[in-house]
């Protein structure tokens, strides 16, 4: 996945903050900011589940992961 276009700029990133994170009971979502190493900056939502049962009892895993774009002021089109 991370070799696709859409989420290169996590490879390698130059730098990476988090800007943003919600979080309740299970489920959490954490917003990211990246600059890739060409300096092109890129936000991507990671979303969270914190397990239950398992091997994996109290650990969060990665559920799924959104590339978005920042707006024109900077910051992601995105309510969390």
């Amino acid at each position: 996945m991370v070799h696709s276009s859409g989420y290169a700029a996590l490879l390698n990133a130059k730098e990476a903050t988090v800007a943003r994170v919600q979080a309740e009971d299970r489920e959490a979502k954490i917003l990211t900011r990246i600059v890739s190493t060409s300096g092109s900056e890129m936000f991507y939502l990671f979303l969270l589940s914190k397990q239950s049962e398992g091997e994996e009892t109290n650990c969060w895993l990665i559920d799924g992961v959104i590339g978005l774009q920042p707006a024109d002021d900077g910051q992601p089109k995105v309510e969390i």
